[in-house]
Order: C-alpha cells, then sequence, then structure tokens
C-alpha cells in the first residue's frame, strides 16, 4: 500500500493524511472519551520527587517523536499560502499535538494505573478492549488497531516524498520513480534482516530508537542553525577582490 501511495502526486497523499487524521483523532476521541469515567485520579496523583525520574524519561521519549517533524520541512517546497510562514500556527499545532499526548496518557494512566500499563506492550490497544457501547458495539480493539495502521501509512509516505523531493534537489531530473521502489525495497528489507523475530523492534524501540529520535529531533538542527550562522558570517566577513565598475 505504502509503495502505491508514494507513486502518486504530494498533494494527494496530503489530502489522504488529512482523511487519516481525522480518522484517528476522531477514534482516539471516542476511546479515551469513553475511558474517561472509568479513570481515577489516585492512579495519578500525588507525584513525589522520587517519582520524578521515570517522568523525565518519558518526557525525552514523547519528545524524539517530534524529531520525525525534521522530514516535513523537505516537502514544504510547494505549498504556497497556507500558513507556512506564521510561527504561531506551527506552535499551535507542536503544543496541541504535545497536550493530545499528554491528556491520552492521563487517561491511560487513570485506568490501568502505572503498574499495569508499564506491563503492557500496548497500553492504549488494552484500554480499548474495556470500551463498548450497550446495544451498539461491545469490542472495538480491532477496530482500533486496523485503523492506527493508517498513522504507519502517513509516516512511511512522508519519508519516501521526502527522499524524493531531496533527491530531486540533488540529481535531475525531478521526477525520479525510482526512488520510492528503492525505499520501499530496502526498507521492507532491512526490517526482515533487523528484526528477524518477534519481540526484537520492541528492543530497539526502547533502547536505539529515542536517542534517534532526540538526534534528529534536536542535535541535527541544532549542527545546521550553528553551520548556518557560521557560512553567513564567513560570508559577511569575506573581501571582493573584484574591481567596480566606472
Amino acid at each position: 500500500v505504502l509503495l502505491w501511495m508514494s507513486q502518486g502526486k504530494l498533494a494527494a497523499f496530503a489530502r489522504a493524511g488529512q482523511l487519516f487524521l481525522v480518522a484517528l483523532l476522531t477514534t482516539a476521541g471516542v476511546v479515551l472519551g469513553l475511558s474517561l469515567f472509568q479513570a481515577s485520579p489516585e492512579r495519578l496523583l500525588p507525584l513525589w520527587w522520587s517519582e520524578a525520574g521515570p517522568v523525565i524519561q518519558a518526557a525525552l521519549s514523547a519528545a524524539g517523536v517530534m524529531g520525525w517533524g525534521l522530514f516535513l520541512p523537505f516537502l514544504m517546497g510547494d505549498v504556497r499560502d497556507q500558513g507556512e510562514n506564521r510561527h504561531w500556527h506551527w506552535l499551535f499545532w507542536g503544543l496541541g499535538g504535545a497536550l493530545l499526548l499528554a491528556a491520552a496518557q492521563a487517561v491511560v494512566l487513570g485506568n490501568l494505573g502505572t503498574g499495569l500499563a508499564a506491563r503492557l506492550d500496548n497500553p492504549f490497544f488494552s484500554l480499548a478492549k474495556s470500551v463498548g457501547v450497550e446495544g451498539a458495539f461491545q469490542r472495538v480493539e480491532g477496530v482500533v488497531t486496523a485503523l492506527w495502521t493508517f498513522a504507519d501509512l502517513t509516516m512511511g509516505g512522508g519519508l519516501v516524498f521526502a527522499l524524493r523531493a531531496m533527491t530531486a534537489e540533488l540529481l535531475p531530473p525531478k521526477d525520479l520513480p525510482w526512488i520510492s521502489w528503492t525505499a520501499v525495497v530496502l526498507g521492507t528489507a532491512g526490517a526482515l534482516v533487523l528484526f528477524p523475530a518477534a519481540g526484537t523492534a520492541e528492543l530497539w524501540n526502547r533502547r536505539l530508537v529515542p536517542a534517534g529520535n532526540l538526534a534528529l529531533g534536536v542535535l541535527l538542527p541544532a549542527l545546521l542553525w550553528v553551520g548556518e550562522r557560521l557560512f553567513r558570517r564567513k560570508g559577511k566577513n569575506s573581501i571582493s577582490c573584484m574591481r567596480k565598475p566606472a
């Protein structure tokens, strides 16, 4: 499916991403909203200083998710007059997304508690198993798990389209359809080699992925910013030897 989506145009993928976002937010809102009545505040508070360490560690992992946004600016070249120059627009979506993640985490912990949530691989999907409306639907975890594939498709599509945009700037001509095939085939082959057994990916997610996300989201942009400042300063301090016209 990802290979088929990446063969299309960026505008069509962007519209599909918007539909995926609406579906995911609606589904998550229903699950968390129905679970809110079952949450217990005693499972969240009080929070003492001895428990601050795990909270900070979890905050770093959540902040690392923002590192994937580093690839999205490569897709902004064809966007015009959509608020791309408004800093408050980016601040609104960034803080709004962080607050939604925090609220979702609070509902999950309020229902399952810290001990049970830590032992589960996917606490949100486990929470969905207890959600149901009498007379309408009783078990929704299968639907929630299926819809969450949209998030994987959106992230994968963003990476593939970003690779196409970067390659188009480095290697003319701009239309390089083989980039999508190469990215998807190499990604699939790499997943089969690196994660041959169940549980291998979870080990990477706990140890390597958070550090890599922070490097992409914090370290690399900081290095690029310092390099750009040094380049501009060097350009201002350079002396031109060209003779001015009479």
